[in-house]
């Protein structure tokens, strides 16, 4: 089955103030952040290389696509997504041209699964020491069918800081 996409539109309606986690903890406290955001989240998270590579993968994401976490390491997103390969690639590609974060909605059908699967997908741009863009990020989430997905992306189309990381991971810093 060929995989569809929605594209979303990238966000730049309001500007970003970057956060050093590092300022408001501790080494330690970040070691341990990280841990428990990569894993106990129940959606998937994924940094890539400039080179479309897995560089971490968290178990939620794995699972997701049917493949252990250590078997993605170093791999392109064609050896483990194939036929959805080239529209995730399109966002990471998106990503690191403009150093803007995007949404985007899609469906088909993995290696590992018989039967279509719906997701929305936030990818995010991660810059090295000098401000340069060479890994993206994203959040994955799975919904349970093609209108869910529909909605959810409408719902976000509204706000898209609801699916934008910084944001997320703002709110989990403060509320501490």
């Amino acid at each position: 089955m060929r995989a569809m996409s929605q594209r979303a539109h990238s966000r730049d309606a309001h500007q970003q103030v970057p956060v050093q986690l590092s300022t408001l903890m501790g080494t330690d406290d970040l070691d341990f952040f990280l841990s428990a955001f990569m894993g106990n989240s129940s959606v998937g998270v994924v940094v890539l290389d400039c080179h479309y590579r897995f560089v971490t993968i968290n178990q939620a994401l794995a699972k997701m696509n049917g493949i252990p976490a250590p078997d993605h390491l170093g791999k392109q997103l064609h050896d483990i997504l194939r036929d959805l390969a080239d529209e995730v690639a399109s966002a990471v590609e998106s990503v690191l041209v403009t150093g803007k974060p995007t949404i985007m909605h899609l469906s088909g059908v993995l290696p590992s699964r018989a039967h279509p699967a719906h997701w929305i997908e936030s990818y995010f741009p991660i810059k090295n020491a000098v401000g340069s863009v060479n890994q993206v990020g994203a959040i994955v989430i799975e919904l349970p069918n093609k209108k869910s997905s529909t909605h959810a992306v409408d719902n976000f189309y509204g706000d898209p800081a609801l699916l934008d990381p910084s944001t997320v991971i703002s709110l989990l810093v403060i509320s501490d």
